[in-house]
């Protein structure tokens, strides 16, 4: 199975780091591809390292965010940059009602991806500290319990953002936990299915 996460930022993946260390676990190939790269290269690479996917450069690593959108050109960058992506299983992308406005037109440029190669799609829930939405509510969800103490590992590389967000590491995982309670077991990540079968 080939598993390819495309996120907007670093740490975008802390709210689907438990599903891609489950699905690296079990031997798919999973791939996170962030498409904008700051400041945080290394907390990335370090979170990438923890939880044992592999991660793929930046697409626009030297060019404004405030250029991209979704767009016909944007999807053939895309594919023309990541062709070894375009035959995956499964994407893993934000969802086009985040507030962020690079994460909506990254969904969409998935989702365009996606429909052109028949893969599945799920949804991350809007990433944190923007705020938690309960629009649209998770119809997925993925048993991470057996890499919880993984993931909190994966969220310590990002101690720019614990020491920016004081609380973070405690509200990710609580929602984890939430989600866990909801669905009988200790911890669990929420998505979005837009395309696909549950795997």
């Amino acid at each position: 199975m080939k598993v390819t996460a495309v996120l907007a930022h670093p740490d975008d993946e802390l709210m689907c780091a438990g599903t891609l260390a489950k699905f690296a676990q079990l031997g798919a190939d999973t791939t996170l591809v962030t498409m904008f790269m700051d400041e945080r290269r290394d907390e990335w690479g370090k979170c990438a390292h923890t939880l044992g996917y592999k991660a793929d450069s930046p697409l626009f690593d030297t060019r404004s965010e405030d250029t991209f959108v979704w767009s016909r050109a944007e999807v053939v960058a895309f594919e023309n940059s990541f062709p070894r992506h375009l035959n995956s299983d499964l994407f893993i992308t934000h969802r086009d009602t985040d507030d962020n406005t690079s994460h909506g037109h990254i969904a969409r440029l998935v989702r365009t991806v996606a429909r052109k190669n028949n893969s599945s799609v799920y949804l991350i829930d809007q990433s944190l500290p923007g705020g938690i939405s309960p629009e649209p509510a998770p119809n997925l969800f993925v048993d991470i319990s057996r890499y919880t103490q993984m993931k909190l590992q994966a969220i310590k590389c990002y101690e720019s953002q614990l020491e920016r967000y004081p609380g973070l590491d405690l509200a990710i995982m609580h929602r984890d936990g939430l989600y866990g309670w909801q669905t009988g077991v200790e911890a669990a990540e929420g998505f979005t299915l837009y395309r696909g079968i549950i795997k």
